[in-house]
């Protein structure tokens, strides 16, 4: 298994108070992890802020005049406050009321996990209204579903050892939650996970070399659960960075729990909730000319529409849009009707892999445009090479005693230039895909 990484700068963090000291630090380590760090009165346009409050005095008054600065040039820009782990807990609550509150020392590993976990937020929610407006401004009958967090009862996983943090954390988490389930093995947890949906796990403290570690990279990686919010709780400020690099999302000190657990496990379940609607919105969307009814992707006509819209939002903000071609060519010598047939199960396969918050047309039976909003080209030819790894060592079967139907894959990328058309972008990208080569499957995988 191949793993696509890019370095490509694709958001902006705008700071404040950052000390000189940790200045020359911060601004390596972000920019290692693919962000522009700029001061925030240099920047134009920012997708989060970072007010570092270490070692500082706190008050209301600060919190929403740094809040204030921030959005004065970004306005839909995520506040993010860097704190020491020894401040008060009337502190931390007041500068919740205004952004994200992050414990941090010496390691931002933690940090950079929960940046990325904003922006993915921010992608689903701008997607969600883009396409809303599409929809709503069509001539034509549309259907959507509801965007609207479901009413049952709020169910919380708790993963670890028996001990007093375990009884701390449920004591909270019965504050906010209707059904606690408590594990002690990684086992008793895949169990209960397999019977149970659950809206958050909270994984307790454990040592460096416990396997258990790695649960909630395991947890993501499962559809099901994919859009469940989990929680790690970390004895001392420096485990934060170890638990980032094993796969979790959000994080608290186990100082912390008494008074910060319950509102923050609120939160995260709301996010998760709605987050998990945006995507069930994104995917169910449809209407008259919407969709092709052979793949699932959207159409021409309606790329044309939606696409303007995005090419206008990426002026307004900044931001980098991206697409990628993606064209198919049997490999197999077959008559019409059994390459039909191949093509629309490598077409649907297609829409299957593509990310919720990018938008697939189908511009014609083998050729594919995807829409990357706020994504550099580095970053989109990621998500290409998912779509080419998937399509080039699968098989499909059209008949049961006949051979499988197998594709070569030839894709291509382009950034799309600040105040060009969503048809401009379109013809550039097609005239890039006559240079590239097509990707060949190196071996025929399980028929599908």
């Amino acid at each position: 298994m191949t793993v696509n990484q890019s370095n490509a700068q694709s958001a902006v963090i705008a700071y404040l108070n950052v000390s000189k000291v940790q200045l020359p630090k911060l601004t390596k380590l972000f920019t290692a992890a693919g962000f522009k760090f700029r001061p925030a009165a240099e920047v134009r346009y920012a997708d989060i802020g970072i007010v570092d409050l270490r070692n500082h005095p706190i008050t209301e008054k600060k919190a929403r005049l740094a809040s204030r600065t921030l959005r004065k040039k970004s306005p839909d820009i995520s506040t993010m406050f860097l704190i020491d782990p020894q401040m008060h807990d009337v502190d931390r609550a007041t500068l919740r009321k205004y952004g994200e509150v992050i414990v941090a020392k010496r390691h931002y590993d933690h940090v950079i996990v929960r940046m990325r976990q904003l922006l993915r937020l921010r992608n689903f929610a701008e997607e969600t209204g883009e396409r809303i407006k599409s929809l709503a401004s069509l001539g034509r009958l549309s259907e959507f579903p509801v965007v609207a967090t479901p009413d049952t009862s709020t169910r919380i996983l708790i993963i670890g050892g028996p001990g007093p943090i375990a009884i701390t954390v449920m004591n909270a988490a019965r504050q906010c939650a209707d059904h606690c389930v408590c594990v002690l093995s990684s086992a008793q947890a895949m169990r209960a996970l397999e019977s149970n949906d659950f809206d958050c796990a909270v994984l307790l403290p454990m040592a460096a070399n416990n396997p258990m570690q790695s649960l909630a990279r395991s947890i993501y990686r499962q559809p099901r659960h994919a859009m469940m919010a989990t929680l790690q709780i970390a004895d001392h400020v420096d485990d934060l960075s170890r638990y980032a690099k094993k796969g979790a999302k959000d994080f608290m000190l186990s100082a912390n729990i008494g008074a910060d657990l319950a509102p923050r496990l609120k939160l995260i379940m709301r996010r998760a909730r709605l987050t998990r609607a945006m995507r069930e919105f994104l995917v169910a969307c449809e209407g008259s000319g919407v969709r092709d009814v052979a793949s699932g992707a959207f159409t021409s006509l309606f790329m044309s529409e939606h696409g303007a819209r995005l090419c206008d939002r990426a002026d307004q903000t900044g931001r980098s849009m991206s697409l990628a071609l993606v064209e198919l060519s049997e490999l197999s010598n077959t008559n019409v009707n059994k390459s039909k047939a191949a093509l629309r199960k490598a077409a649907r396969l297609v829409n299957r892999v593509t990310r919720a918050d990018d938008f697939l047309t189908r511009v014609s039976a083998n050729k594919f445009v995807v829409i990357c909003p706020a994504t550099k080209a580095e970053n989109a030819r990621n998500v290409a090479a998912r779509i080419e790894g998937v399509l080039a060592n699968t098989a499909f079967m059209v008949r049961k005693d006949g051979p499988p139907r197998s594709f070569g894959v030839r894709s291509a990328i382009l950034e799309r230039e600040r105040g060009a058309t969503i048809e401009e972008t379109v013809a550039a990208l097609f005239r890039n895909a006559e240079t590239a080569e097509i990707v060949r499957a190196p071996r025929l995988q399980f028929p599908q």
